[in-house]
């Protein structure tokens, strides 16, 4: 005769079952370094026999109380999608970092106009997290909101000293990718280079517009205003304001820095519309950050990967090193570097030997 299967399972049937105390279930579905690797396959294969599932309700309730944290962050986005290319590796390194730590990662968005605590999400409002990670639009007043909130954070990516004063901020180096980006471009026998960004009021565009006009100082090229070329907002585009250059007979430029790589997907369509897509060698060679290693445009192109995942990875780690110490996260900026190709073409796999990072350049 079968064994009937009671209509809700307990603990204490996993336990009775497993032949182990009630206590050890818990430890084991809570990945305590106190069972060892056999015992917890023992107790999951029970649970998942006997069709056991954890309250998550109960077990909130249960590690909070025990040490008033709830295991969870997360990633907040102010003014843009999740959607955006850009974000993707960072919330890859973000789930990396809070899986190794066995924290739960949950996403918020801002709109960027809250201006008091109960404008926030209930995940931050209600302190549903221990800790939080930001970027986007960020403003000194929002990061002053931040600060009210009361609960550690950090920002990713690159703001200037009024919006986080007083908090970590964990960032690419940008510097050293644009240097190599305009160096790789003079390697290939480029020597009129442009450069395109969407926006130019946000700190962020301004810092990697000054960093792309001392990098071609640097090479020792001739900086030409007149070959910076500006959207007029986020999400703009970029065919609308480089059309007209690809369309004149002579260019006036021969190489060209996209940093956004969407924004770089558009130009690649316009020089492949200028050479035709089996140009081996583009009138304009197109230097780019892409944000995963396996992305490649239709055209040869130069590439610096842009690691957001290894920065989320940096700033998940520190937040959760606070979160552990009790403390929250101490103010300063810590910098991540990132490797950069040589021009490849389209859908030719890197040789694994070939990246170099900025400091293995100079």
């Amino acid at each position: 005769m079968s064994r009937t299967r009671p209509a809700t399972v307990s603990m204490n049937d996993v336990a009775r079952e497993a032949g182990v105390s009630k206590s050890t279930v818990s430890r084991a579905l809570n990945n305590s370094p106190m069972i060892s690797e056999a015992v917890r396959r023992k107790v999951a294969a029970t649970c998942e026999r006997l069709g056991y599932r954890i309250n998550p309700s109960i077990q909130d309730l249960v590690q909070k109380g025990r040490n008033g944290r709830t295991r969870s962050l997360a990633f907040v986005q102010v003014g843009h999608e999740f959607a955006n290319p850009a974000y993707a590796p960072i919330i890859d390194g973000l789930a990396e970092a809070a899986g190794e730590a066995d924290y739960l990662l949950g996403l918020a968005r801002l709109t960027g106009t809250e201006t008091q605590v109960y404008d926030l999400p209930r995940i931050l409002r209600d302190r549903r997290v221990d800790g939080f990670l930001v970027s986007g639009y960020l403003t000194a007043k929002l990061t002053r909101l931040f600060d009210d909130l009361g609960l550690p954070y950090v920002v990713l990516g690159s703001y200037g000293e009024a919006v986080v004063r007083n908090c970590l901020c964990v960032h690419g180096d940008m510097d050293a990718v644009m240097a190599e980006l305009v160096e790789a471009l003079k390697r290939d026998g480029r020597r009129r280079i442009a450069y395109f960004s969407e926006e130019k009021d946000l700190f962020s565009s301004r810092r990697a517009l000054t960093a792309f006009e001392m990098a071609v100082r640097e090479t020792g090229l001739e900086y030409r205003p007149e070959l910076v070329f500006t959207g007029d907002g986020p999400y703009c585009g970029a065919v609308r304001f480089l059309a007209a250059p690809f369309r004149e007979e002579r260019l006036a430029f021969d190489g060209i820095v996209v940093y956004d790589y969407r924004n770089a997907l558009e130009v690649s369509h316009l020089i492949a519309a200028r050479d035709g897509l089996g140009s081996a060698r583009p009138k304009v060679m197109l230097a780019t950050v892409r944000p995963y290693t396996y992305y490649h445009l239709p055209i040869p192109a130069i590439y610096a990967d842009g690691k957001g995942d290894e920065v989320a990875r940096v700033g998940a780690r520190q937040l959760i090193d606070c979160i552990n110490r009790g403390e929250p996260c101490r103010p300063g900026k810590i910098m991540v570097r990132v490797p950069v190709c040589d021009p490849q073409p389209p859908g030719q796999e890197r040789d694994a030997t070939s990246p170099r990072t900025a400091a293995e350049a100079t």
